[in-house]
């Protein structure tokens, strides 16, 4: 009996029921929901984008952010939206903040708030200074950095946005830091302390010098229910070791001033993969690349010993046309030094990624593939004369960086070339890790779908599990 298209939905929902996994994040649609979001919302009357009638809009992505829920998971896309024919010098880009949550098995906007507070100086945003954290049990936080100069010195005030019940509101602006001309210098950290109710006390922590002597203080500030405001003095508890947050804003324009300075040098690996049309040509004499850059995702690395993320990066040459060449892919490593992150490695021009010079629409992951030996999966889909499939290329963390390891065959579907009552060759695959002493575990690859060529079962259905091991260069299949 040939299995209609119904049923074979019903089959690979059922054989994969067990391992489908939560809707994976990806930054790059996350990116472009916001971005709709944002246009759509100013298209409506009484935009909050405008300081002028009519004004011409250009929004961008900042950052994202896990949110530290506890009873579910939530990102924060934060976005600047500027008005180029405005001119100010002290003026900023609009804020704007889009949570996202799992709804009906998409990552969807479920909850915005439009311009917010500008942030930025002569109609840019800042380069850096946005963090997240925890301000209660389910309650999460912007900490935004605001940096002003005049003619005697510097200062910077943290404003704090706490997710209430409305949405994201003002609950704290606490100075942060000041220098002045004349020899006055302090930076201040705010924490939290988790015992004090509901919504915790801020605790804020300075040092520096002032009038020529060095000072060191410690101050508490208590929600009042509408906003954090100074305690009285009372007994403060020992400082606790200061946790580095992620700002997702600095990390990213480094990244991009990174690749900047890297498409300066003589024999740039990215550009090398783009000015060619056949992977590992190098470009002719004299050729020089005209590189756009992107942030495509940025994921925490799944290190036992320490805290690690890694930003991904693409880039394409403008004036390279090669409909099966996809964005060079580049990997920049974050960790926590000095109480603060760093990038610590950066991997350039990796691998490619894509087609028609744009990155691929599926999500990137990480994952382990052995003790402390982290990778990057990016799937990578094609469609060619009807016949659609899917790849993952693994990236593994070896030796001096980031080195592509092997590409897992994950789905395959000619249904498009088929007739009557032709059955399709159509398949599905996911891979396990099979641990054992090696440094780099096996894989172990579960396929099921529909081969007549490879199955005299009833609707021509087949399952097979194959094993890939690692053989000191790449995953080679083990052959049974």
């Amino acid at each position: 009996m040939i299995p209609t298209s119904l049923s074979l939905v019903k089959y690979f929902t059922l054989l994969f029921a067990t391992v489908m996994p939560v809707p994976r994040w990806n930054t790059l649609e996350a990116g472009d929901a916001a971005i709709r979001a944002l246009a759509e919302r100013h298209q409506k009357p009484n935009s909050p984008f405008c300081k002028t009638p009519g004004c011409s809009l250009k929004h961008e992505v900042l950052g994202e952010y896990e949110l530290p829920y506890k009873t579910h998971r939530a990102y924060l896309i934060v976005t600047a939206s500027k008005d180029p024919q405005r001119k100010c010098q002290t003026c900023g880009p609009a804020l704007s903040f889009l949570e996202f949550t799992v709804s009906r098995q998409m990552w969807r906007v479920t909850h915005s708030d439009f311009a917010v507070t500008e942030w930025g100086q002569a109609g840019e945003p800042f380069d850096d200074g946005i963090t997240v954290d925890a301000l209660g049990y389910d309650v999460p936080a912007i900490f935004a950095a605001r940096r002003g100069t005049d003619k005697d010195g510097s200062r910077t005030t943290t404003e704090i946005y706490a997710r209430l019940a409305g949405g994201f509101r003002l609950v704290a602006s606490i100075p942060t830091g000041y220098r002045e001309n004349a020899g006055t210098a302090w930076e201040a950290e705010i924490s939290t302390d988790p015992t004090q109710g509901p919504i915790w006390d801020l605790v804020v922590e300075s040092s520096g010098t002032e009038g020529g002597r060095t000072f060191s203080k410690r101050e508490r500030y208590h929600f009042n229910g509408s906003k954090y405001e100074l305690s009285p003095r009372t007994p403060m508890p020992a400082a606790a070791p200061g946790v580095a947050r992620w700002d997702s804003v600095g990390a990213r324009r480094q990244v991009l001033a990174a690749l900047e300075t890297q498409s300066k040098k003589p024999n740039d690996p990215i550009c090398e993969i783009q000015a060619s049309g056949v992977p590992g040509q190098t470009p002719e004499p004299g050729y020089k690349c005209s590189l756009q850059h992107q942030v495509l995702s940025e994921s925490d690395l799944p290190y036992k010993t320490r805290r690690a993320k890694v930003v991904i990066a693409g880039s394409w040459d403008q004036g390279h046309n090669c409909d099966g060449c996809g964005v060079s892919l580049s990997f920049f490593e974050f960790t926590v030094g000095q109480r603060r992150w760093q990038l610590a490695h950066s991997d350039f021009g990796v691998g490619e990624w894509g087609q028609d010079g744009k990155p691929n629409s599926l999500p990137i992951t990480v994952g382990t593939l052995g003790d402390e030996v982290v990778c990057v999966n990016a799937d990578v889909g094609s469609t060619h004369q009807g016949i659609s499939g899917t790849t993952t290329d693994i990236y593994a963390r070896l030796g001096q960086g980031f080195r592509h390891v092997g590409g897992i065959p994950t789905y395959y579907d000619n249904s498009s070339l088929t007739q009557g009552g032709e059955v399709a060759t159509t398949w599905y695959a996911n891979w396990t890790l099979d641990p054992h002493p090696a440094r780099l575990h096996d894989l172990i690859v579960k396929t099921a779908g529909t081969d007549c060529g490879a199955s005299s079962k009833p609707g021509c259905r087949f399952s097979r599990t194959e094993r890939y091991h690692f053989n000191g260069q790449e995953y080679v299949l083990v052959e049974q």
